[in-house]
């Protein structure tokens, strides 16, 4: 089992508290909050997918690739490095 910091009450809490941070606004900006603008000239829901499409995407493929290959790279020079006992053993 693991341990973790946030006890299971307290990760949902968190999480539902997100949630509702950043949907409420979303939600409202197609009525009161229609007038306000963040990026340019959109309103806060197009602000955030412009945010999340074009930059949160884009900066997530590539750090999943640079962490992927730096894994990899590590597992492939574990695997070089071991010994192989039916080798030693003939010797």
């Amino acid at each position: 089992m693991e341990v973790s910091v946030f006890g299971r009450l307290k990760a949902s809490i968190s999480c539902v508290a997100t949630i509702l941070l950043f949907g409420i606004p979303c939600s409202l900006s197609f009525g009161s909050l229609s007038s306000h603008k963040l990026i340019g000239d959109r309103n806060i829901f197009d602000s955030a997918d412009f945010l999340v499409s074009n930059i949160m995407l884009p900066l997530g493929g590539v750090f999943l690739c640079v962490l992927t290959g730096w894994i990899r790279i590590l597992s492939l020079k574990k695997n070089e490095t071991q010994v192989d006992d039916k080798n030693n053993k003939n010797s």
